[in-house]
């Protein structure tokens, strides 16, 4: 049932964002659920996760267009930077920490499939 709410709220969020890619929003609401389910998060903060995600990954497509492979790694440097201050306002550094380790891991298997 808890997922349900929670699946209810991140869809009618989704369907209120206009100009995102469906990639991008399946991506946030994966690793959201991944990173929610393994650190037994509430509702509350897997929403805002989900949120911070999906904005941090419109920012990337959005600051990332036309530019260098170095380019580009100084606006990764710097949209992580800008997701930690963001992730802070809900979570600890211990769990910032937690969520961005998990977050590899998710890309990882991600592009195991």
């Amino acid at each position: 049932m808890k997922h349900l709410i929670l699946l209810v709220a991140i869809m009618g969020y989704t369907i209120t964002l206009n100009a995102q890619s469906q990639k991008q929003i399946d991506k946030a609401k994966s690793c959201s659920e991944y990173i929610a389910k393994a650190m037994s998060l509430d509702e509350a903060k897997t929403t805002f996760l989900y949120k911070a995600l999906l904005n941090n990954a419109v920012e990337a497509k959005e600051r990332k267009k036309g530019l260098d492979k170095e380019a580009k790694k100084a606006v990764n440097k710097a949209l992580k930077n800008e997701l930690k201050a963001e992730l802070s306002k809900q979570f600890t550094k211990e769990e910032i920490k937690r969520i961005f380790a998990l977050m590899k891991e998710k890309r990882a298997l991600d592009k195991k499939k």
